[in-house]
C-alpha cells in the first residue's frame, strides 16, 4: 500500500516530504552560522597581515625606483662622461693618459655611487659603438648587450628590465632588474645607454624564495609561482586598479589572493596567504558537530532511507537500462513502475533508445552500400602491376634489340609511375624525391634532345630530410616549361642548405624573368589571396605544394618566389629540419 501511494506522488512531493522530515535543518543552520562567523574573523586577521605585506612591497619598490632614478641622474649630469661618450660616437680616440685621468677622476667617483649603496648591483654605460676602449666596471661597448640577453640595443625612453640574467664576463647572475634609459649629448642625440640594476630578490623577497608570490608585467613577462601565474585573467584585472585582496581556491587550497599594481614597474604583484590551517581547525569543529548531528538523525534514518529508496528505484532502472544499451544490448527496454516525473522520463528514454536503434540500422545499411560501391570501383580500376609488367616487357624487348635509349626511357618511366602511384605515406626522404626528379628530367630530355641539365648541391647529411611527396617535382616541371624558349642548353639548379633548424631547397632556372605584375599575382595566388588561373600559368601547382607543406609542417613553412631579369627565377621551399626513417616511403 505504501509503495502504491508513493508511486502516485510526484517527485517534487517526494523531495518536499524528505526536506520536511529533516528536522535537523534548524540546528544545522545554527551551527553553520556560528562556524561562518568564526571563519570570517580568522580570515579578516589574515587579510590584515597580507595587506601589511603588500604595503611593504609597494614601499620597497618606490624606494628602489627613486634610488635608481637619483643614481641615473648623477651619471647623466657628469660632463666628462658625456664628452667622452660623444667622442666615442664621433670616432675620436682618447690617449692612454686621457683615459687614465678619466678613470681616476670620474669613473672611480661614479662607481663609488654603487659601492656606497647596498641596494645597487651595477651601474653601467653602453656606448652606441660596439668596439671601444672599455673602462671596467662602468663603460662598455654596445656589443656587450648580447651577453645580458638584451636584443634591443638602445632604448627610446626610460624603461625597466625585470628578471634577467647578467651573463657579462660569464658571471651568470640571475634575477636582476634594471632601470634602462638613453643618454643624450649636447646635440640631443643618443650617445649611450645607461643601466642601473639592483638585486631583484631584495626588492621582492617572496618572489623567488617561496611559492606564494608572482609578478606580471603589462608586456606579458611573468615570474614567480606558477600556481599564481595560471590566474592570468585575474591578474590582468589588477593593472591600473587599487589593491585587492580576495578569497580564492588555488589547487584545491583556500587562500587569500592579494594584487597590487606597481606603477613604477607597470606590473601587477600578487601574493597569497594560505588559509589551510584555519580551515583544518574548522574541519575539526565540523567533525564534532557532525557526530552530534548523526546521533540526532539516527532516529529518522530508517524512514528517510525508505523514502529515498522508493524515489530512486525508477531512476535506477533508467541507469541500468542505459548501461546495458551502451554495452551492446540494443533491445533493452526500461521497465516503468511509477507515474511520476521519473516514470515519464523513463518512457522518453525508451523512445530515444528506439530512435537510436533505428538510426543504427539505417547507418549499417548505408555503410554496406558504400562498401559495395567501393568494391565495384576497385574492380574497375586498372591493376598498377599490369602496367609495371608491360613496361618491363617493353624494356626487355628494347634491350634485346640493343635499343638502350628506349630501354632507359622505359625504365625511367616505370620508376616514375611506381613512385607516383604508390602512397604508403605522405612524406619521403629528400633523396627519393631527387631520384624521381632525375627520372622526370630523363623523360623530358626525350623531347628537348638533352637540352635540360640538372645541377644539384645537396649536403650528404640532408639526403634523409623529410619532405612531402611530389613537392619538388611540380616546381622543377614549372622550371622546365617556363624556363625560357632559346635553343641552347638550359640548366636547372637545386641547392639545399640548413640554418637554425630550417632546411631550404632552392630550385633556380636562368630563363626569362617574370614581369613585376605577374610575379606579384603569382605570390598572391600561392598565398590564396587571389584566384589561380586554371590555364596558362603555374600558380595552381605552386599553390598545391604550398598547401601540402603547411598541412604537413605548419603555417610558418612553405614556398617563396623570386625573379629578376639578370638572374632568372628561384622558387625556395622551407621545411623544418628532421630526418625520416629508412624505407621506400612510396
Amino acid at each position: 500500500m505504501g509503495n502504491k501511494i508513493l508511486n502516485r506522488m510526484g517527485i517534487q512531493q517526494k523531495f518536499a516530504l524528505v526536506i520536511f522530515l529533516g528536522v535537523l535543518v534548524p540546528v544545522i543552520v545554527l551551527c553553520v552560522w556560528m562556524l561562518h562567523s568564526w571563519k570570517t574573523q580568522m580570515v579578516d586577521q589574515q587579510r590584515s597581515v597580507l595587506a601589511d605585506q603588500l604595503n611593504r612591497v609597494n614601499a620597497d619598490v618606490e624606494q628602489v625606483s627613486e634610488l635608481c632614478s637619483l643614481s641615473a641622474q648623477a651619471f647623466q649630469s657628469n660632463r666628462r662622461l658625456q664628452e667622452h661618450l660623444e667622442d666615442l660616437k664621433a670616432g675620436r680616440s682618447a690617449t692612454a693618459a686621457e683615459l687614465y685621468d678619466f678613470y681616476q677622476n670620474d669613473i672611480t667617483s661614479l662607481h663609488n655611487i654603487v659601492s656606497a649603496n647596498p641596494y645597487l648591483y651595477r651601474i653601467r654605460v653602453y656606448s652606441t659603438k660596439p668596439q671601444i676602449d672599455e673602462i671596467y666596471p662602468v663603460l662598455f661597448g654596445s656589443d656587450r648587450l648580447e651577453s645580458i640577453g638584451w636584443k634591443q640595443a638602445m632604448p627610446l625612453a626610460n624603461q625597466w628590465w625585470l628578471d634577467y640574467t647578467d651573463n657579462m664576463f660569464g658571471a651568470g647572475v640571475a634575477h636582476r632588474m634594471a632601470l634602462v634609459q638613453p643618454m643624450k649629448g649636447m646635440n640631443g642625440r643618443v650617445s649611450a645607454m645607461l643601466e642601473v640594476s639592483v638585486d631583484m630578490p631584495r626588492v621582492f623577497p617572496l618572489l623567488f624564495n617561496s611559492g606564494n608570490a608572482c609578478l606580471v608585467t603589462r608586456q606579458g613577462q611573468t615570474m614567480g609561482a606558477q600556481l599564481l601565474l595560471d590566474q592570468t585573467e585575474r591578474l590582468e584585472q589588477g593593472f591600473d586598479a587599487d589593491p585587492i585582496i580576495e578569497l580564492q581556491q588555488l589547487e584545491g587550497k583556500p587562500v587569500l589572493l592579494g594584487t597590487l599594481y606597481l606603477e613604477q614597474l607597470d606590473a601587477v604583484y600578487a601574493q597569497v596567504q594560505d588559509l589551510s590551517g584555519i580551515y583544518r581547525q574548522m574541519a575539526w569543529v565540523q567533525r564534532i558537530a557532525t557526530v552530534l548531528m548523526v546521533v540526532l538523525s539516527l532516529v529518522l534514518s530508517r524512514v528517510v532511507q525508505r523514502l529515498v529508496r522508493g524515489m530512486l528505484r525508477q531512476l535506477g532502472y533508467v541507469v541500468e537500462g542505459v548501461r546495458l544499451f551502451s554495452q551492446g544490448d540494443l533491445e533493452v527496454e526500461i521497465p516503468v513502475e511509477s507515474r511520476d516525473e521519473i516514470g515519464r522520463f523513463s518512457e522518453q528514454i525508451n523512445e530515444l533508445l528506439a530512435s537510436i536503434r533505428q538510426l543504427i540500422h539505417q547507418n549499417i545499411e548505408k555503410e554496406v552500400l558504400v562498401k559495395n560501391t567501393q568494391i565495384r570501383a576497385l574492380q574497375n580500376q586498372i591493376n598498377a602491376h599490369f602496367l609495371y609488367n608491360v613496361l618491363e616487357a617493353i624494356k626487355m624487348m628494347a634491350e634485346i634489340d640493343e635499343e638502350y635509349d628506349i630501354a632507359d626511357a622505359v625504365n625511367s618511366l616505370g620508376r616514375l609511375l611506381r613512385y607516383t602511384m604508390k602512397w604508403n605515406r605522405r612524406t619521403v626522404a629528400l633523396h627519393e624525391e631527387l631520384d624521381h626528379i632525375d627520372n622526370y628530367i630523363a623523360l623530358v630530355n626525350l623531347r628537348y634532345d638533352g637540352q635540360i641539365l640538372l645541377e644539384r648541391q645537396v649536403p650528404e647529411e640532408l639526403l634523409m630530410q623529410e619532405i612531402p611527396k611530389l613537392s619538388l617535382q611540380p616546381i622543377v616541371e614549372n622550371a622546365v616549361v617556363h624556363g625560357g624558349s632559346h635553343e641552347e642548353d638550359r640548366t636547372i639548379w637545386i641547392r639545399v642548405w640548413q640554418q637554425e633548424g630550417v632546411v631550404s631547397i632552392a630550385i633556380h632556372n636562368e630563363g626569362e624573368a617574370m614581369s613585376a605584375p605577374a610575379l606579384e599575382h603569382l605570390r598572391r595566388s600561392i598565398q590564396g589571396l587571389e584566384e589561380t588561373r586554371s590555364t596558362g600559368g603555374n600558380g595552381i601547382g605552386l599553390k598545391n605544394v604550398q598547401d601540402r607543406i603547411r598541412m604537413t609542417f605548419g603555417q610558418e613553412y612553405g614556398i617563396t618566389v623570386e625573379s629578376c631579369s639578370d638572374d632568372g627565377t628561384t622558387v625556395t621551399v622551407t621545411v623544418p629540419l628532421g630526418r625520416i626513417g629508412q624505407g621506400e616511403g612510396t
